[in-house]
């Protein structure tokens, strides 16, 4: 099992590196997908390094034992979902498969739109529905200034936790 710290600090310094490796590429404003990627580099190096080698780090992910992902909206609709980045085993260790789910938007986003991204991580990050993640991060980047804000989710709610 791993402690949330530990997770923590491997994806602060993921952050970082990401920042300040990608500073030229995050001020040409991208699309979020090729952040993501860049930021799954950074994690992947981080965690073949650490005690998490067990674990991948995959973006676009939209399969659960493979059937597409869902999720029940507020409304009670099933919308498919795309995960932008997740941290998982890859099903190599069914009780702590899905330790993170990352959603990552621009702060020039609507609100709308983060707000989905909110839903999905309390969703997602739920120990009472199907998918469970330990962790979600909201990863909102400021292509402008070149910096990321984060907020982590736990057990279906935000962790009002400073970083």
């Amino acid at each position: 099992m791993y402690e949330f710290r530990d997770i923590l600090e491997l994806f602060l310094k993921a952050r970082d590196t990401f920042l300040d490796s990608n500073r030229d590429l995050i001020k040409l404003n991208l699309n979020e997908r090729n952040y993501c990627h860049h930021l799954a580099c950074e994690i992947t190096s981080l965690l073949r390094q650490s005690n998490f080698k067990k674990y991948f780090c995959d973006v676009e992910y939209n399969r659960d034992h493979g059937q597409i992902k869902t999720i029940k909206t507020n409304d009670g609709n099933i919308r498919n979902i795309n995960v932008d980045l997740i941290i998982h085993s890859r099903c190599n260790d069914e009780e702590n498969d899905n330790m993170l789910a990352l959603e990552m938007k621009k702060i020039s986003n609507t609100d709308q739109d983060i707000e989905n991204d909110r839903e999905r991580l309390r969703y997602l990050t739920n120990m009472n529905r199907e998918y469970r993640y330990k962790y979600g991060i909201l990863f909102l980047i400021d292509c402008n200034n070149v910096k990321a804000n984060i907020e982590i989710y736990q057990n279906g709610r935000k962790n009002n936790m400073i970083i």
